[in-house]
């Protein structure tokens, strides 16, 4: 397991190595461009029209933009404002659901946002690089709002006696089991996973 994730882990460097590889390339031949259409313009009039600048423009734009999906910035909005978009979304989206109207469930399965913000220091790379933030992380002061959504829904779309399931956060477990219990649920529990770790709620309607 361990020779696997460190063969990952090299993996996913060296492509990160030549993808910056790529970028250094295309600034040096960028450079390379300007340089020789400034020395053509100048031969030909001395830059009393200095066209070689529409060269510098275009290509210090490719460079730009290049730099932002490499490095993963964004100069305008923030590094964080599409993940913190993406996560108003879906709560909206739980928080006004249509699902009602699709009629009743005899079993409900979810896997809702729920690790803290202050957890992510302890998610293995092979997570947190293939998983998008917005699937994983919760704001610390509000951890199951999620499960209150889920759980608030769940009571209008099973039928009775259905039964819901939820992935858990280990450190929440009791939490979470006390917001089914006042939500109306029963026959509420908690189920561990392979390594002995609380990892799903059951409860039925």
């Amino acid at each position: 397991m361990q020779n696997t994730e460190q063969k990952n882990k090299y993996s996913r460097a060296r492509d990160r190595v030549a993808t910056l590889k790529k970028f250094y390339a295309k600034i040096t031949s960028g450079l390379i461009a300007i340089g020789i259409t400034g020395a053509i313009n100048y031969y030909l009039n001395e830059w009393e029209y200095p066209w070689f600048l529409w060269v510098v423009f275009g290509v210090s734009i490719g460079i730009f933009f290049r730099a932002i999906k490499i490095f993963n910035l964004n100069p305008f909005m923030g590094k964080d404002w599409e993940e913190r978009k993406i996560q108003e979304f879906i709560k909206d989206d739980i928080l006004n659901s249509k699902l009602d109207r699709m009629g009743t469930f005899d079993i409900i399965v979810s896997n809702p946002p729920y690790v803290r913000e202050s957890e992510k220091k302890q998610m293995s790379r092979n997570v947190l690089e293939f998983e998008p933030g917005s699937a994983l992380f919760v704001k610390d002061n509000d951890p199951l709002l999620f499960y209150l959504a889920i759980a608030r829904l769940a009571t209008t779309l099973l039928k009775d006696k259905g039964k819901i399931y939820c992935e858990i956060n280990e450190a929440l477990a009791n939490e979470t089991r006390d917001l089914f219990k006042e939500e109306g649920f029963n026959n509420i529990r908690i189920i561990k996973d392979i390594n002995n770790k609380d990892r799903i709620i059951s409860a039925d309607k």
